[in-house]
């Protein structure tokens, strides 16, 4: 069983300066899986705060995947496990994330038990997390959603994406 490796690293810096943490840099990106073997290079992206789409990370390698983030001093708030179907194999993991430099404030958004909510959190195709920022002036807050990849070509799969996107504005 391969697991995530972690080279030693510096102590993760934001983007900006050293100093500066009330101008974030936010990245968006499609991991086409293989999640768990990705962990070492996120600390690389040019990125405070990184929304992760197709992270396809099973759950038995989340543990992993967080202590190589830790060892960079970031964080990881993940989507709620789902099923992931991919190569004929079927297992539960984890399909959203988002990773932070922890030298921002960043938390999970709660569900507050919005109806629309719950089927964005439901799917597990849906996170979101706030940080404040400008002194604690202002709060971002950043949510990540992946729909259906196969929306074009099944009906299914498209209403669900649909609805997904529906919810989450």
């Amino acid at each position: 069983q391969a697991t995530a490796s972690s080279a030693a690293a510096a102590p993760a810096q934001p983007c900006n300066s050293a100093a500066d943490t009330s101008r974030p840099r936010i990245r968006l990106v499609n991991l086409r899986g293989g999640g768990r073997y990705k962990a070492d290079s996120f600390p690389q992206h040019d990125a405070d705060i990184i929304c992760v789409t197709e992270l396809e990370l099973p759950d038995y390698a989340t543990f992993d995947f967080e202590e190589t983030l830790r060892a960079a001093n970031y964080g990881v708030i993940f989507g709620a496990s789902t099923k992931i179907y991919k190569d004929g194999n079927r297992f539960h993991g984890r399909r959203v994330a988002i990773i932070f430099n922890k030298l921002f404030d960043v938390k999970e958004s709660a569900c507050d038990g919005d109806p629309q909510q719950l089927v964005l959190v439901q799917s597990g195709r849906w996170v979101e997390a706030y940080f404040p920022t400008q002194q604690g002036q202002a709060v971002v807050n950043l949510s990540v959603t992946y729909g259906h990849a196969d929306r074009s070509h099944s009906d299914a799969a498209k209403a669900a994406s649909e609805r997904l996107l529906a919810a989450a504005v």
